[in-house]
């Protein structure tokens, strides 16, 4: 049985040779926060290996590659792949990458087994017992061409330690493109676990459980990113994660905060952590929940986070008139505007609402929450105004500090646009009016008669008159 496991992120860093809110967010199988699609992924394979094992015993996985990101503009010349499984259970005995889609002459970078490094490489701060790392890059001139979109990245033979069961989770599993200047950018694939047991659960093998996990608060970053604050409590939810096996139940959790310590095995589903080491810019920490059913089968989810100073975004959400079309000049207009506080603090917002250069007034939200929404509104009195299209257009004002200089990270969300027509009253005889629908008079520049009881000859002098000028008044 194949279990999905979820890739978040583009990354951008820099390396040796390798060198690509409001509510919770979900960690869900094949759920991507950025491209590739699913149809870019590495797997384990087999996925599943099972059987009457005897300690000693030994079994290969290959970790393969299918429909890698390769066109006319894009490709890659290398890849890291992370593998966590349980160490009481499996031991890496050897990794075989001559058959590698790298091609007969590739450099390890990283080749390290149980945080031991082999040969003249180095291990990742992802290494410990239980995980094995490789790292591989094809330099210029020796990489395939055309460069393989389908293949077998390496092999890895485990030993069976003693019987049970042990999951094969890829932590980590990236390819990287050259770029100038000594970077690269990695690209995080999505990814297919494995798994090994001799263990049964009724009939049948055990098989692997799902792990699932909300967490707040929490921002994406323009980089993809799953960003947090520093210093601040994030809270990780795993309460929905379940057993695949009968009558099975989750009995164990336990939550690696890559470089910032451990929290478990224990019956912890629910559980608050504060990063305290910046991450932005750098190497991003790799967050692993493990989590064990009562048939002791194991299963890992993992995101790669990145932990920042401050954020402020103030977005404005949309700008809405209480009407839009028919409107009579002399009617008076609710203008609705709400905003979105994306900042990992509470904020003050303040509003400007303009008809041209016509200001509406400006309204202030204080003390706008964190990843939290609110509203406010202005009065437009038509009377005097000429019938046309007309664009309304709110302003939040960008954040600033104590001496005006702007520190709101993004402003490119700051203004909304809304839309209202107000039409040209007939005289009271005809019981009825014209005017521009809001729709045909910006895209068609025809004329619309509304009413009840006009005849048809009046329509047809109606439409004989020149018509109106097509207008929108900014």
């Amino acid at each position: 049985m194949q279990r999905l496991s979820r890739t978040i992120i583009i990354i951008v860093f820099l390396s040796l040779a390798l060198t690509s809110l409001g509510s919770p967010f979900s960690i869900l199988p094949g759920v991507h926060a950025v491209s590739p699609s699913l149809k870019s992924h590495i797997s384990v394979n087999p996925a599943a290996t099972t059987g009457n094992f005897n300690v000693g015993d030994a079994f290969t996985v290959a970790l393969n590659l299918t429909n890698a990101p390769v066109n006319s503009t894009s490709s890659y010349n290398g890849f890291q792949v992370s593998l966590l499984y349980n160490y009481t259970i499996l031991h890496v005995t050897g990794i075989d990458y001559s058959s590698t889609v790298l091609g007969s002459n590739p450099v390890a970078l990283v080749d390290c087994i149980d945080s031991i490094a082999i040969g003249n490489t180095q291990c990742t701060q992802l290494d410990t017992v239980g995980v094995t790392t490789l790292a591989l890059v094809c330099l210029a001139g020796s990489c395939p061409d055309p460069i393989p979109v389908n293949g077998t990245l390496f092999k890895a033979t485990f030993t069976v330690e003693s019987q049970g069961f042990s999951e094969i989770h890829v932590l980590v599993g990236e390819l990287s493109a050259p770029k100038s200047g000594g970077t690269a950018v990695l690209v995080s694939l999505s990814t297919f676990d494995g798994y090994f047991t001799t263990q049964k659960c009724g009939l049948s093998f055990c098989t692997p459980p799902v792990p699932f996990f909300t967490l707040f608060p929490f921002r994406i970053g323009s980089d993809g990113f799953v960003q947090v604050l520093k210093n601040a409590n994030v809270t990780f939810d795993a309460s929905k994660s379940n057993s695949t096996n009968g009558g099975g139940t989750i009995l164990r959790y336990n939550w690696v905060w890559g470089d910032e310590g451990v929290t478990g095995p224990c019956l912890c589903p629910i559980v608050s952590h504060p990063f305290t080491l910046v991450t932005q810019g750098t190497n991003q920490k790799v967050v692993t929940l493990t989590i064990w059913d009562n048939h002791g089968a194991d299963a890992s989810l993992s995101i790669q986070v990145e932990v920042i100073l401050i954020f402020i975004d103030l977005a404005l959400n949309f700008v809405a008139a209480d009407r839009t079309q028919g409107v009579l000049p002399g009617a008076v207009l609710n203008v609705t505007v709400e905003v979105k506080n994306n900042s990992f603090k509470t904020e003050n917002a303040t509003v400007s609402v303009n008809v041209g250069k016509s200001s509406l007034g400006t309204k202030t939200l204080p003390n706008l929450g964190a990843f939290t929404r609110g509203d406010t509104s202005v009065l437009w009195d038509t009377s005097g105004w000429t019938p046309a299209v007309y664009r309304i257009v709110a302003r939040i004002d960008p954040v600033r500090n104590g001496t005006g200089f702007v520190i709101e990270n993004d402003t490119s969300n700051n203004v909304g646009v809304a839309y209202v027509q107000l039409l040209v009253p007939l005289p009271s005889s005809y019981g009825l009016f014209l005017g521009l629908n809001l729709v045909d008079s910006t895209l068609l520049g025809l004329i619309v008669v509304v009413g009840l009881g006009a005849s048809a000859g009046f329509i047809g002098r109606i439409f004989r008159k020149k018509p109106l000028d097509e207008e929108v008044h900014a």
